[in-house]
């Protein structure tokens, strides 16, 4: 078993902050991990999975809102959801959205369901397994295990995940209709614009600890709030931020990819997520109790 750094956020939390020298060695070791476990590769595995979930994702929710007779609201979601990819890759999220939406798949609601949740458990099965990797773990769990653990992580994860989403579209809905249910004034709706934003990374951080508490086949303690977790979270917004200027004012996607420029630029966005969060997965290894 690989020998982990000395330094653990048990003590980051509990003692004075580490030297220049062990935050060099840690990040020396996260570095050479990195590539030891061969991170960027399995971070495309990742980003296919998650792609190939989109369309039964899509078909899924439509056949949902369309029994629900909830038709423009979901649509109002989809768009304003997508806000948060670079903008070539929001239109073919929202296109898509559309074309599905427009062929009511109501009778495949079922299967959808299905679809998604087998390629999205498919790139989950993928993190567990980078996972033990970086924790130097022998997996221990029958077949039949992992994969009930995957799908549990898988719909953990997204419930978290699409609960900040929520957040942070419909914060402002949120505040007002509260405020004029509970006769609340002014004050709690500007305080609510300050409270959302701490609400709204607590939520993606605990989903992406499930993530790292469960996943790894090992035994370890509950951290709220890991350094790879908030790196995670960091890397991911800053990434997301960057790609989106990066595409806008840079770079031309339809020039070189054609029609399937949007395509291209949401497959690295997801391979760049991926990359987010099994570095913090490296980090959260390194600096093991």
């Amino acid at each position: 078993m690989r020998k982990s750094s000395s330094f653990t956020f048990a003590k980051l939390r509990l003692s004075p902050y580490p030297s220049s020298s062990e935050i060099g060695n840690i990040a020396r070791e996260v570095w050479q991990k990195i590539w030891q476990d061969e991170i960027f590769g399995r971070a495309a595995q990742l980003a296919f999975f998650w792609f190939l979930s989109l369309l039964p994702l899509m078909i899924f929710l439509t056949a949902l809102a369309s029994l629900l007779q909830q038709e423009v609201g979901l649509t109002g979601l989809i768009i304003e959801g997508s806000n948060l990819l670079p903008p070539a890759a929001s239109n073919l999220l929202v296109s898509t959205f559309n074309q599905v939406n427009s062929r009511h798949h109501q009778g495949l609601l079922s299967f959808s369901l299905l679809a998604m949740v087998w390629a999205a458990s498919a790139g989950m099965e993928s993190i567990i397994t980078s996972l033990n990797r970086a924790y130097s773990t022998n997996r221990t769990r029958p077949w039949w295990k992992e994969k009930i653990l995957a799908l549990l992580l898988t719909i953990g994860f997204g419930l978290f995940f699409f609960g900040a989403i929520i957040l942070f579209n419909f914060s402002e809905l949120i505040s007002r209709e509260t405020a004029n249910y509970f006769n609340y004034g002014r004050v709690f709706i500007s305080g609510w614009a300050i409270v959302k934003w701490p609400l709204i990374m607590t939520f993606v951080l605990v989903g992406l600890e499930l993530i790292y508490f469960f996943a790894p086949d090992c035994k370890q303690k509950w951290h709220i709030f890991t350094p790879g977790t908030i790196f995670a979270l960091l890397f991911w917004l800053t990434i997301t931020q960057g790609f989106r200027l990066y595409v806008a004012k840079f770079s031309n996607f339809d020039l070189t990819y054609g029609t399937l420029g949007g395509v291209m630029i949401f497959l690295l966005w997801l391979y760049l997520t991926g990359v987010a969060i099994l570095v913090g997965g490296e980090i959260n290894s390194s600096l093991r109790d």
